[in-house]
């Protein structure tokens, strides 16, 4: 086998390769073999089939599957010889062959995708720091009273429908553009404030029993690309209208949400918003440093490794979606190929600079994200770290944490 390489891009090699025309012939001859086994034509037995008919009917198609062989072997040791490892399977190109029995070589060029060297520059001394935001007091009170919220008890109400409500109803006509459209769903619950605002403003200051006629229009983002923009009138009729009732801020409340007393609730909420703030600041300055360094050198990334990446967050969403039906991948390719590119690029930065700076998870840092992730689950460390092991995930855990010391470590804090 006789290969040369060139480099196309930083991300692409071109192997030319050469092999002898008989050893297409002789990976033929092995398909041909192998067909025989498992080919049955009329008249004769399982695996009796004489070879030259076989080779008669089937001469194309096997000769096809042999090339497909010899084409993925010496791609395959030609990588090997010369030190390549591609991402992704390679591109055929200029491909030519002698017919079988026929004298020549094969030659092909083929195309692969590698991860190309990068050095790192001018990455040390960014001048990039944290920023610290100091907690409000009206910051705490907004939290509590969103844990007020949590704990409101609904009731129907006795009063009309107001801001915050929910009101129950029963569509009598349904208009859109002037045009009566069959009621599919007979009914509907709707949060006043949330939704449109024509038709909050429609089923504000209602009660239950009372006949409602509310013209609106579509917003453009509507969920129904049919009726985006168009005019609408429902005509309906309210079942119910649901208060929320919030509970008092006491030590009542505090025990609900497992703690003692109202000061250990406040306390708590007050730990939670700094922990958020610090995490929050820390991110930013993160993805300003990982910036800066992207803007002082030239990362490419293979675009098999963008379009798997992409492929993993569209199965992602999906199940997060529980299955929802999403745009073809192929339309969302373009869109969201920049932000995997970038990720990408960010991978490869905090790999290079924690090999190049000797950043590693001691055992102990291992240890204390263990005890972590078992506290967020309620169980003994040593059965999360058991099944770490058993999934051979325990070596994630010790590379987030790289990632992270090495972020952290170009932000100042080493």
């Amino acid at each position: 086998m006789n290969v040369t390489v060139a480099k196309r891009s930083a991300t692409e090699q071109e192997l030319t390769i050469q092999l002898p025309g008989a050893d297409l012939a002789k990976a033929f001859e092995a398909r041909l073999n192998e067909a025989r086994k498992n080919i049955q034509l009329p008249g004769f037995r399982p695996g009796k089939t004489p070879k030259e008919l076989i080779r008669k009917r089937y001469s194309a198609s096997i000769r096809n599957e042999a090339i497909d062989q010899l084409v993925e072997q010496s791609v395959r040791a030609a990588c090997i010889q010369e030190k390549i490892q591609p991402v992704a399977p390679g591109n055929v190109e200029e491909f030519d062959a002698p017919e079988i029995g026929a004298e020549g070589d094969i030659k092909f060029k083929i195309v692969v995708e590698i991860d190309p060297e990068i050095e790192v520059k001018d990455y040390a001394d960014l001048g990039i720091v944290q920023e610290v935001k100091e907690l409000t007091d009206a910051e705490v009170d907004e939290a509590l009273e969103g844990l007020r919220g949590r704990a409101a008890e609904v009731k129907e109400a006795t009063e009309p429908s107001k801001t915050g409500d929910m009101v129950g109803a029963t569509y009598r006509r349904i208009e859109i553009d002037g045009v009566e459209r069959a009621i599919t769903t007979p009914s509907f619950q709707a949060e006043l404030g949330r939704g449109i605002a024509e038709i909050d403003a429609g089923l504000t200051g209602v009660t239950a029993g009372q006949e409602v006629s509310v013209e609106f229009t579509f917003p453009e983002d509507y969920a129904d690309e049919s009726s985006r923009g168009k005019s609408g009138k429902y005509e309906v009729t309210i079942d119910k209208v649901l208060t929320r009732v919030l509970p008092e801020l006491t030590d009542d409340l505090a025990v609900k949400f497992g703690m003692a007393d109202l000061a250990e609730l406040k306390a708590r909420v007050i730990k939670d918003l700094t922990a958020n703030a610090d995490r929050s600041g820390r991110e930013a300055a993160w993805d300003k440093a990982i910036d800066a360094i992207l803007e002082k050198n030239a990362i490419e990334v293979p675009k098999s490794r963008v379009n798997s990446y992409v492929e993993w967050q569209y199965k992602r969403v999906q199940q997060q979606q529980g299955g929802a039906q999403l745009p073809p991948l192929e339309s969302l390719l373009p869109i969201w190929a920049p932000e995997a590119e970038k990720v990408l690029k960010r991978q490869r930065v905090i790999g290079w600079i924690a090999d190049k700076e000797d950043i590693r998870a001691s055992t102990e840092e291992v240890d204390a994200r263990i005890a972590e992730i078992a506290g967020q689950y309620n169980i003994e460390p040593e059965e999360i770290r058991e099944e770490l092991k058993r999934s051979g995930r325990i070596a994630e855990v010790r590379e987030e944490l790289r990632g992270t010391k090495t972020l952290n470590w170009l932000i100042g804090q080493r």
